[in-house]
């Protein structure tokens, strides 16, 4: 909603991924390249681990993520060509008749950007000491750090002993640029609140999730459009 502190504007420019065509202007075949997302019991698995004393959680953004992503196809010799649908933010172009831009980095829609971002990021984590979690795909583990982090599309969480506090995301921000870290707070679109309570005399540690600002945002919207 207007006012709330995670309100934010965003915009992109979308490659038409269902009207990409080759040399022979026939529709182009792509292999199958699927980006391995993080399954939400790696998700909930960090979370717990992160509800641990001493472990506190934290989430960051990867800024821009796909753009920082080469398109494999070059290296392999396959150029991509985009037509530029004309638009006021394009007017630099309006004295060509059908402008077109060579593809160097992934962008959204293109049918292998997701597979390139995942190829990508796998690359750049083990090169600062990061193994894979067997079979929990997008999921890392840094023996020395004792740092956990899963990784859905350019969104990453993070555990980590306090004594590393800030030397994980120092570790990932060597090769992927990232936005802004802090406490969890919201991620994925719901917002995670830290709280302790006592059961049966003990003291605990737990996580709540609540979707109130999205669904607020969600009637907020609704109302804006029904008039």
């Amino acid at each position: 909603p207007k006012g709330h502190p995670e309100q934010r504007f965003k915009g992109r420019l979308v490659f038409q991924g269902n009207e990409v065509r080759d040399q022979n202007s026939k529709y182009a075949l792509f292999e199958d390249a699927t980006s391995s997302l993080a399954a939400i019991e790696a998700v909930k698995s960090v979370i717990a681990y992160g509800s641990l004393p001493g472990n506190p959680l934290s989430a960051g953004d990867g800024e821009e993520a796909f753009i920082q992503t080469p398109l494999r196809n070059l290296k392999r010799g396959v150029k991509t060509w985009a037509r530029l649908e004309m638009s006021p933010l394009l007017a630099q172009f309006h004295h060509y008749s059908d402008p077109v831009t060579p593809v160097y980095k992934v962008i959204y829609g293109h049918p292998q950007s997701p597979g390139d971002w995942d190829h990508h990021l796998a690359g750049c984590v083990k090169l600062s000491g990061w193994g894979d979690v067997h079979n929990w795909p997008s999921l890392y583990w840094h023996p020395q750090l004792r740092l956990l982090p899963p990784v859905f599309a350019g969104d990453f969480l993070q555990v980590r002993p306090t004594v590393h506090q800030d030397s994980g995301w120092a570790s990932i921000s060597k090769h992927i640029k990232l936005g802004k870290t802090g406490p969890i707070g919201t991620y994925l679109g719901c917002q995670h609140e830290d709280f302790k309570d006592t059961v049966d005399g003990v003291s605990v540690r737990g996580i709540r999730y609540t979707m109130k600002p999205f669904m607020e945002s969600c009637v907020h919207a609704y109302r804006a459009a029904a008039g």
